[in-house]
């Protein structure tokens, strides 16, 4: 046997690991070992549905990323050389501020002595077009509670701001277990609550004085106040309380309950079945929550109150933007042909409700809001992946991004300025509109710069990857 590797060496000039890596197609490190390819960790799946599976991924522009492989053990197999990329936390960052941008793809295992899974292909970068996007979804917001029927579309802005939650969240999680190949829970809920809680119960601790001082809305604000607080004003709200000033937490409670629940559902199904599992949880969510706004809407009495507060009927946006952040980071990188027609229609038929008070109700119809939701995420999905493109570049405009980045302070703030203005005569109309959108402003602003910042950089402490720079720290909070 040693004469005969002797004259195959000779004869080739290459070593015998060099032969046999030649023969599979590799380098002399990548020699399959036997108990590996017993095992099927990394093999291509062959089952139809796979192969159909990828062949529509191919249309759609799937090109490289993971492949459908049978995989036992905490690391995903891909395909490509190793490229271990930094990771940022999200307590560096808001969700109104970043995006997840395509890096380097490593496959395989990364060389490092804790024996970390392969790097991510999505880490957070700022992105100042979502920070319009944001603008854009609360001044929808503003608009129909200080201008009424004049500009509806208030529905649509908090379906934008749903979809942007559901899909920035899940890059989040999926970074963290990806990358550390484990889920910090307590490290997320601490810096979702440093994130959210202090600026809300500094709001709520204002609105109640003003409420108990001034007489107005007294009668509730004992209600309201608690189910604001903990995040069940959208249940309270469908059992017929009046939450008055406070009425529109309904969409923070909503939201408070998908952190709640997702992260245990996500580390659930990527356990079981990885980046997919969470991509079909996703989907699940999306059509169970189309399916409970059609069964009450089937009843001869609907409740309006039950579907527009449910957590289950407003969910939809929210799983969808999941969905999304699921297909790219398994490496879909679509197309123009096939996003930016999308993304067009659902900013036509977007404007087309908003100019139309004739038309306000069609988005909450049948299977609309999920067809509307899928339009929020292509939109998501082009201003990421060509943020160079001019709507891109116009809604990263300096005053859209700035607007976007108070969006939090400005969406609790307005709704009793709102009352306090019409109290003084204001009502219903553009000029209402005007004075609640410039005294939101300030409040907001004052709100983001002493309360909300100083708590953002305290998750520094609760943050599950290494720690930018300070400087980098400020660029993207502030």
């Amino acid at each position: 046997m040693a004469v005969l590797v002797e004259v195959m060496e000779a004869a080739s000039g290459q070593s015998l690991e060099e032969l046999m890596a030649n023969s599979t197609g590799g380098t002399p490190d990548s020699v399959p070992d036997p108990a590996v390819a017993r095992s099927g960790v990394g093999r291509t799946c062959t089952h139809p549905c796979a192969r159909r599976v990828r062949r529509v991924g191919r249309l759609l522009g799937w090109r490289g990323g993971s492949r459908l492989t049978r995989v036992r053990g905490p690391v995903e197999e891909e395909e490509g050389p190793a490229t271990p990329t930094p990771a940022r936390d999200e307590s560096e960052v808001d969700e109104s501020e970043v995006t997840v941008t395509e890096t380097e793809t490593g496959t395989g295992t990364v060389d490092d002595p804790e024996g970390a899974p392969a790097a991510p292909r999505w880490r957070l970068r700022h992105n100042g077009s979502l920070d319009g996007v944001r603008a854009i979804a609360v001044v929808l917001v503003i608009g129909v509670h200080s201008w009424g029927s004049e500009l509806p579309g208030g529905g649509i802005g908090v379906a934008v701001f749903f979809t942007l939650s559901g899909f920035l969240i899940t890059a989040l999680l999926l970074g963290e277990i990806t990358e550390r190949g484990r889920l910090s829970f307590t490290n997320f809920y601490m810096r979702r609550v440093l994130r959210l809680v202090p600026a809300l119960v500094a709001f709520v601790a204002v609105v109640y004085l003003y409420s108990r001082f001034s007489g107005v809305e007294e009668d509730r604000i004992g209600q309201s106040a608690p189910a604001a607080l903990f995040y069940y004003a959208n249940w309270a709200r469908v059992a017929g309380a009046k939450l008055g000033m406070l009425g529109h937490t309904w969409s923070l409670a909503v939201e408070e309950q998908f952190y709640l629940i997702w992260p245990v559902i996500l580390w659930l199904s990527y356990r079981y079945a990885r980046v997919w599992g969470v991509l079909a949880a996703s989907v699940v969510g999306a059509l169970a929550s189309t399916a409970a706004r059609l069964v009450i809407q089937s009843d001869p009495n609907p409740s309006s109150a039950r579907l527009q507060n449910g957590f289950d009927t407003q969910s939809l946006s929210i799983f969808v933007g999941c969905a999304l952040a699921a297909v790219l980071v398994l490496g879909w990188k679509p197309r123009r042909w096939f996003v930016a027609p999308v993304a067009l229609v659902t900013i036509w038929y977007v404007s087309t409700i908003v100019t139309s008070i004739f038309r306000a109700g069609e988005a909450s119809q049948g299977v609309m809001p999920l067809i509307v939701a899928i339009g929020f995420a292509s939109v998501i999905c082009w201003l990421d992946q060509w943020p160079r493109s001019i709507p891109a570049r116009v809604l990263a405009l300096a005053p859209f991004a700035y607007v976007g980045r108070i969006s939090y302070g400005l969406y609790l703030w307005h709704f009793p300025i709102k009352t306090m203005v019409g109290e003084a005569g204001y009502k219903n109309s553009a000029m209402t509109m005007a004075i609640v959108t410039a005294l939101s402003l300030v409040v907001a602003t004052a709100s983001f710069f002493v309360i909300e910042r100083p708590f953002l950089r305290l998750k520094d402490r609760f943050r599950s990857a290494p720690s930018p720079s300070v400087d980098e720290r400020l660029a993207t909070t502030g």
